[in-house]
């Protein structure tokens, strides 16, 4: 299950993700119907998740691969292909890390102490589950790994064994030294026990975040109720020359915290980068009135998550010669190389040029930015105009002799053109494009695009011809670790140790998992976007039956939640005494597939009246298989 670059991949983060995630409401989708059309802000949180996966999607196989253990889905995670539906689970997953309680969880976690993590990480694995992802950083790069299994070589030593999907199939491990409460892990190293360039840091270069606080998470820009509780900053520059003022101070990369607000390195790229070569950050800060200032003086691509909509800017080459200011409603930049976006709800609009600003209105999106006249010109989104380009004085793109100019999404692969003359006549033309602002990609420039391989990790070749020399590790499944109100006891001594296990076995730190001789069939939910609020969630008929000879063995569910605990599991047939899985769901809200097994054929739903039915079948139960559902 290994890294992999945006660039190696053809998928996107796009609108059938957004509605699995957030499903199908009128802040996700343009009037709250499907197919989906994205609102302008359900866009620009794609195009976030876009432009930060670029260098690698270490967040997203974590999750997924604990995700998958826990529910006991098949086949193992080490077995996937890098398929359309796989590559879509992982950008799910990735995304999770902008929600707003695994933001929280983050910035809680970040500031207790090792032993308060490794206590939590013990507790999860003595239940049989790998509850919490972890992340590790450095002052140039993040990576997240997953723990899965704790061995004490001595009493206030911990290794911490985790897959890591750079070393996919290796033995790999966090060091913790409760004595000098440091850590330290090889991220690129061969030896990860001798490790010249070895990450080393403390505890606040170190947080977990649990697969609970991922589910419970809700839609980070749907609404008041589930919307920002802070202002999220994502940043992906060229170089660390730039800063941050707030009202707790200024931080950057050199001063990651100032009051309670931080700066981390994104878990994304995993690497010291090559000069030039683009990192991520993110940004936490608490919501103020008071205007948040940006010195960015490098090429760079910036979004601010703002409780009044998500904000992005571009600079070029030199960054920006003035402060770029977030207000409490927009932002504003004084430098005409400067482009910003706004969106917030149904309405969008992009603009560059002199003083330019950007603001939400009761009745949209404002732009105010100077003609090439010298004079202000305001332009607003209405309901025929909810998604606007303007170009004003000084703008790259400008035509010679023109005062501004106004494209608009007129149609769905429409753009209409409005060249406005000084004298105010206009000349309008209308092409068929869709505008940057309306569409899932960030169109970075090359200089922050992805590389064709995860920075810093091992290639492929150096993985496969490469054996650990940790196989010896003795490394015991985290039965011994007991936590108590403020102890963690450890004997190194006492200890029962096993021989450590690839990390392809890891699904022996459970003990809920079917026996060896047993193989199951259970459902995978991943592409189902309805929540159990939803129409499509509940108050259907769902039944999952075994059946060998004569006997059957089923199992019902009525409700999205039981759906996803549905398993079926037997003892291994032979050929000429097979059992047969059937699936069948029937009175379901909404338009939906079902395939049986990995090879199995999509089987389109039949409406009946107002609902939707599927049934597939597995004609033979001899190993571990899955049945998938979609809503499409």
């Amino acid at each position: 299950f290994a890294n992999f670059s945006a660039r190696s991949v053809t998928q996107s983060f796009n609108e059938t993700d957004l509605v699995a995630m957030f499903g199908n409401g009128p802040d996700v989708c343009m009037g709250g119907v499907l197919p989906c059309v994205p609102t302008a802000e359900a866009n620009g949180f794609a195009r976030m998740v876009n432009q930060v996966r670029s260098s690698g999607h270490c967040e997203g196989l974590v999750v997924l691969a604990a995700s998958r253990f826990v529910r006991k889905v098949s086949p193992s995670s080490g077995k996937l292909l890098r398929d359309d539906e796989v590559v879509h689970s992982i950008l799910r997953a990735f995304a999770t890390q902008f929600l707003n309680n695994v933001q929280d969880e983050t910035d809680a976690w970040a500031k207790k102490s090792l032993k308060d993590k490794l206590i939590a990480m013990a507790t999860k694995m003595k239940e049989g589950k790998p509850g919490y992802t972890l992340g590790v950083y450095t002052d140039n790069g993040g990576h997240a790994i997953l723990p899965y299994a704790i061995d004490f070589p001595s009493e206030n030593v911990a290794r911490v064994m985790v897959y890591d999907s750079n070393w996919p199939d290796k033995q790999r491990f966090v060091t913790i030294d409760l004595n000098t409460n440091k850590w330290s892990f090889s991220f690129s190293g061969a030896d990860p026990a001798n490790d010249p360039k070895m990450w080393t840091g403390g505890k606040g270069d170190m947080d977990i975040v649990s697969l609970d606080t991922r589910l419970a998470s809700e839609c980070p820009f749907c609404g008041n109720d589930t919307g920002v509780k802070r202002d999220m900053f994502v940043i992906r520059s060229v170089d660390q020359n730039w800063s941050i003022t707030t009202d707790d101070g200024t931080v950057s990369p050199d001063t990651t915290l100032a009051g309670n607000t931080y700066v981390r390195v994104m878990r994304s790229p995993g690497a010291l980068p090559r000069p030039g070569q683009p990192v991520d950050y993110i940004v936490s800060a608490p919501i103020s009135k008071k205007p948040v200032s940006m010195k960015m003086n490098s090429e760079a691509r910036i979004v601010a998550v703002t409780p009044k909509g998500i904000i992005e800017v571009k600079t070029k080459k030199g960054g920006s010669k003035k402060p770029i200011v977030f207000t409490s409603n927009g932002v504003t930049s004084l430098d005409s190389s400067v482009q910003l976006t706004l969106s917030n709800f149904e309405f969008v609009i992009t603009s560059m040029g002199e003083n330019n600003s950007l603001s939400v209105t009761d009745n949209g999106i404002a732009a105010t930015i100077n003609g090439a006249d010298g004079k202000p010109v305001i332009v607003e989104t209405t309901t025929d105009k909810q998604a606007l380009e303007v170009l004003g004085a000084a703008a790259d793109g400008l035509p010679q002799n023109a005062n501004y100019v106004v494209s608009n999404q007129s149609g769905l692969n429409e753009v209409t053109t409005t060249v406005v003359n000084p004298d105010g006549t206009e000349q309008k033309t209308t092409e068929n494009r869709t505008l940057s602002n309306s569409s899932i990609d960030p169109n970075l420039p090359e200089s922050l695009r992805s590389p064709d391989s995860v920075p810093g990790a091992p290639n492929a070749d150096a993985i496969a011809t490469t054996e650990s020399t940790t196989t010896s590790v003795a490394t015991e499944i985290a039965t011994t670790i007991a936590p108590t109100k403020t102890t963690l006891t450890s004997k190194a001594t006492t200890t029962s140790v096993a021989k450590a296990a690839p990390v392809t076995t890891v699904k022996a730190i459970t003990t809920t998992q079917p026996t060896s001789n047993e193989v199951a069939a259970s459902l995978d939910m991943s592409q189902w976007a309805a929540a159990l609020n939803e129409p499509g969630g509940q108050g259907f008929t769902s039944t999952l039956t075994l059946a060998h000879g004569t006997s059957q063995n089923k199992q019902t569910c009525a409700n999205i939640n039981c759906l996803e605990e549905l398993v079926v599991t037997q003892q291994p047939t032979s050929a000429t005494s097979a059992t047969s899985v059937t699936f069948a769901m029937s009175n379901v809200a909404i338009k939906f597939s079902v395939r049986c097994g990995g090879s199995g054929t999509w089987v389109a739903a039949t409406l009946s009246g107002t609902t939707y039915s599927a049934t597939c079948t597995i004609a033979s139960l001899s190993k571990d298989e899955t049945v998938y559902l979609k809503t499409t």
